[in-house]
């Protein structure tokens, strides 16, 4: 039984041809896009760790530096009440503290601002109530100001909150 091209054709070519114009298109238009948004999902999970570990960096430093300042106002207290005289060096050392302390509240503020564009509003609640403890304390003298341990559990809390936001799916 001989066949002729046009069925060979048919039977052998035209659903080999149908099949490779299908997969061209799949692989010219449906993984690009699949790979473009896990590419774009793997950024945005970068950024989301990169300011975890920034805002982490800088309240540890934050807190740091608040406690030598806190330390070298209240020394200095001490010796100003007992009438002594302070060093040059004293000074300069606390105003360090204050310049360092500073630099790590504004870039602290900076990461909280930008965790309210890239975390879930459980993180934001979080953020915005130690920024209403904190807010309470701006008049208060040295020896009113919470402990380095309650600004440590601040950090830990807002950490942990973004930690599990960033295993939720």
């Amino acid at each position: 039984m001989e066949r002729t091209f046009k069925e060979i054709f048919l039977s052998k070519w035209v659903p080999a041809l149908i099949t490779a114009i299908v997969g061209g298109i799949v692989v010219a238009i449906v993984i690009p896009k699949y790979q473009a948004n896990y590419a774009e999902e793997s950024a945005l999970k970068k950024r989301k760790i990169e300011l975890w570990e920034s805002i982490g960096d800088n309240f540890t430093n934050y807190i740091t530096y608040r406690g030598r300042l806190n330390s070298a106002a209240l020394s200095e207290i001490k010796l100003r009440s007992s009438n002594q005289i302070i060093p040059r060096r004293f000074l300069d050392r606390k105003e360090s503290y204050r310049v360092e302390r500073d630099k790590y509240a504004t870039q602290l503020r900076r990461d909280f601002l930008l965790a309210d564009y890239y975390y879930d509003n459980q993180v934001e609640i979080i953020i915005k109530s130690f920024q209403e403890w904190h807010g309470q304390y701006k008049d208060k003298t040295v020896e009113q100001l919470p402990s380095d341990e309650e600004y440590y559990k601040w950090r830990d809390r807002i950490m942990l909150g973004i930690r599990e936001n960033l295993t939720k799916k």
